[in-house]
């Protein structure tokens, strides 16, 4: 849409200025009819072959100035031609546009009736079921905190396992910090696969200990 406004404008601006050119040209028409120098420069001439020069001359300027008007005229023509096809196209868009806004307005209409209409089908369907399914809700509700007491249960075991481990690491990384000193390199090595010994059973114990709460946790849900 502004492309084709920008077209318009442009095709304005080429009119204006072929009508000024054309106006141009026939003010110099006139000029040239009404000024008395040729007809000075035409009493001057002493022989048969200035005379013609002149003619010539004169034939030539005469036929060029035609022959410009008539390119601008056929010009302007051409740019009127364009003008009025791009005004028409740009008609056209805008019908359209505003086609198309009036259709996605009834399209949105017609999706916020159906909307409203499922809703209060549901809300029909729930004021019906309601009695029946007050006892089932809260028997879900029941079997639902059972559930989540025991997760919250297996949680706080597996969080104080995990406190345990943290504990242990920490105290094999004192442990290391103090064999790194000894004199002893073997009393060092010792050391070294203790700890990492209990550092791999401890981590088997909290996965195990995982497994296992996943296992009951899928048995249960």
């Amino acid at each position: 849409m502004s492309e084709l406004k920008n077209k318009l404008a442009d095709l304005e601006s080429c009119l204006q200025l072929r009508t000024a050119q054309i106006s141009d040209l026939q003010a110099k028409f006139v000029d040239d009819d009404e000024d008395g120098s040729n007809k000075k420069r035409f009493e001057s001439m002493q022989s048969m072959l200035e005379a013609k020069c002149a003619m010539n001359y004169l034939f030539r300027v005469a036929t060029d100035h035609q022959m410009s008007k008539v390119t601008q005229e056929a010009d302007m023509k051409d740019l009127q031609s364009q003008y009025d096809e791009l005004a028409q196209s740009l008609d056209a868009s805008e019908a359209h546009l505003k086609e198309l806004k009036e259709n996605h307005r009834e399209e949105l209409t017609r999706m916020e009736r159906e909307h409203e209409e499922k809703v209060l089908f549901l809300l029909g369907q729930m004021s019906k079921t309601e009695p029946q399914d007050s006892v089932t809700t809260e028997h879900q509700d029941e079997t639902l905190k059972a559930k989540l007491k025991f997760q919250e249960e297996e949680i706080a075991r597996l969080s104080h396992l995990h406190e345990l481990l943290q504990e242990k690491t920490k105290e094999c990384e004192e442990l290391r910090k103090q064999m790194i000193h000894s004199p002893s390199t073997h009393l060092v090595s010792f050391f070294l696969v203790w700890v990492i010994s209990m550092i791999i059973v401890s981590y088997i114990f909290i996965l195990v200990h995982y497994f296992n709460f996943c296992a009951v946790l899928c048995c249960v849900l």
